[in-house]
């Protein structure tokens, strides 16, 4: 699956090599004109940080270097690996995503969210999630305001609500019963959650915000 990433301003995206190779590129939107590439190794997430000077990565293949278990930052022109924060412990990160509000850094590893100050990148939270297998493949949304966050993955079929204030689940979707979900969007206002899945179903879910 292809990764594409927007800058806040919505004028330049970042997208992985075809067949998830160690090549990033920088494109403008809408133009698509390519601007540059980085080779950032086999990661299997990236994000801009707040101020967009840097791109965190997660979750790659290579173990000599640290990516399995570990969150690598990058200098966004550069592309150089300027710093590597160790993991708490040795689970494989799947995924990462930043909140709207640029306050805290949120991991996908194993069954279990990983929540991080994004001033400090100190890990300051774990959530646990009732999933029957690791999230290998998470799907994540949240809402404007960062209140709310959505996840599923290629594991299961359900959508769990986490309360970011709390830090905590505090509901669950059955999702797509026949399908894995495979993607999750919230609207602008946070009522409503969208998820489309492998059976060519979208559903829209009224949630509380």
């Amino acid at each position: 699956m292809l990764k594409r990433i927007f800058n806040r301003a919505g004028d330049q995206f970042l997208m992985q090599d075809c067949g998830g190779g160690p090549g990033w590129h920088f494109f403008e939107f809408p133009s698509g004109e390519w601007q540059r590439s980085l080779d950032l190794g086999v990661v299997k997430d990236v994000v801009y940080s707040p101020d967009e000077l840097q791109l965190w990565a997660v979750g790659g293949i290579d173990e000599t270097n640290g990516f399995r278990g570990h969150l690598n930052v990058f200098d966004t022109h550069a592309g150089r690996l300027p710093k590597c924060v160790p993991a708490v412990d040795p689970q494989y990160y799947s995924g990462i995503r930043v909140t709207p509000d640029g306050k805290s850094i949120v991991i996908i590893r194993g069954k279990s969210l990983a929540v991080l100050d994004a001033s400090t990148l100190k890990q300051t939270k774990i959530v646990e999630i009732a999933t029957k297998w690791d999230m290998y493949q998470p799907f994540i949304a949240l809402t404007p305001d960062s209140r709310r966050l959505a996840i599923s993955s290629d594991s299961d079929i359900g959508i769990f609500i986490v309360d970011c204030l709390q830090w905590k689940v505090v509901d669950w979707l059955p999702g797509h019963p026949d399908s894995c979900v495979r993607c999750l969007a919230y609207s602008p206002c946070g009522k409503y959650l969208a998820s489309g899945s492998e059976d060519q179903e979208v559903k829209v879910w009224q949630v509380n915000a």
